[in-house]
């Protein structure tokens, strides 16, 4: 697995707050807003709240990039005419 940080980065001027993904060493970087102030990194005050999950009824692809077998019956039917949901649509 592959992480790959991303830093929220808020200017010392308007307080505008963007997300910058760190694919290399940017501590020492300068980022400038449009307003002319200086982004500083933020640090976060709670920790993450969201989560992945995986519904091999509504997903078209598992986590390893391979269609789902719902998808794939759904593509048949599609294919053959026949009236059927939209993935999502139970």
């Amino acid at each position: 697995m592959i992480t790959i940080p991303v830093f929220d980065y808020r200017c010392n001027k308007c307080d505008t707050i963007t997300e910058v993904i760190q694919v290399h060493n940017t501590e020492d970087e300068i980022f400038q807003c449009e307003c002319g102030g200086v982004f500083k990194k933020t640090v976060p005050t709670t920790p993450p709240s969201f989560e992945l999950r995986y519904n091999n009824k509504t997903d078209i692809c598992d986590w390893a990039g391979n269609t789902t077998r719902y998808y794939d019956d759904y593509k048949a039917a599609k294919a053959r005419g026949e009236d059927v949901k939209p993935l999502g649509e139970d």
